[in-house]
Parts: C-alpha cells; structure tokens; sequence
C-alpha cells in the first residue's frame, strides 16, 4: 500500500482489517470485522455495525437484501462493496510443541470446487521470542 502513497500509520492502523486482494472484491457482510462495516456502508455506525455481527453469528446473511432489512434508510447497498459470499478467504493455522510454536496464515482463492493459495506466511517463535 505504500506504493499508493499511504502514509505507514495508516497501514499500520489498516493491517487488521484489510488484505490486499489481485481484484476488485465486495466486502462480505457476514465475515468483515464492525469497523470494516462502517467504513464500506455509507452513514452506518458502529452500534448498527455491531448489531449485525451479532446478527450474523445466529444466522448469516443470506442475500444483500437480508443485510439492508437490518439498517432501514440506509439502502439500497452497492453490490460492488458489499456482498454476503466470499471468493477469498484467510486461513490460520497454529502448532505447538513443546516451547516452539509455529503459526502459518494462507490466503486462499476459491475457484468452482478449486481452491488457490495465494500467500503463505509461517512465524515459528521459540519461550515467546520471534524468530
């Protein structure tokens, strides 16, 4: 991102919650963190956001029209920005053993019955030093 010119504590306030993707990609209702939701849905704050995180957690959002019953007055939803399905996925995965712990987070595209990776990152940490 600093290519585009966006100032490192930007990024730095930005790396939990975005991912940069090789496509244009809607975010999707039903996975996206609250903050995510109020920053793509024009006029919705943060208490609406979290009450469809909760919302979602008993029932995801099955269509966008299911996600704009939930915040009248503020639709219809621009579909190129907000979506309930994903193509792109973040895939974590934790092992321990003994004091050594190696944690390893995949980007993952799915395609039809196919599935992609796209980035693999490990970090092994050894008594909770980084290595």
């Amino acid at each position: 991102m600093r290519w585009l010119g966006i100032e490192d504590g930007t990024i730095a306030a930005l790396e939990p919650y975005a991912t940069l993707l090789p496509v244009p990609t809607p975010v999707n209702a039903n996975t996206a963190p609250r903050e995510v939701l109020v920053a793509v849905i024009k006029g919705l704050d943060t208490a609406t956001a979290e009450r469809l995180v909760q919302l979602r957690q008993r029932d995801p959002f099955k269509t966008l029209g299911a996600v704009e019953a939930q915040i009248p007055g503020l639709g219809p939803l621009n579909g190129q920005q907000v979506s309930v399905v994903s193509s792109y996925f973040e895939v974590r995965g934790r092992l321990r053993l003994d004091d050594r712990v190696l944690e390893q987070r995949s980007l993952v595209e799915r395609r039809g019955l196919d599935m992609l990776v796209l980035m693999r990152e490990q970090v092994s940490t050894v008594e909770g030093l980084r290595s």
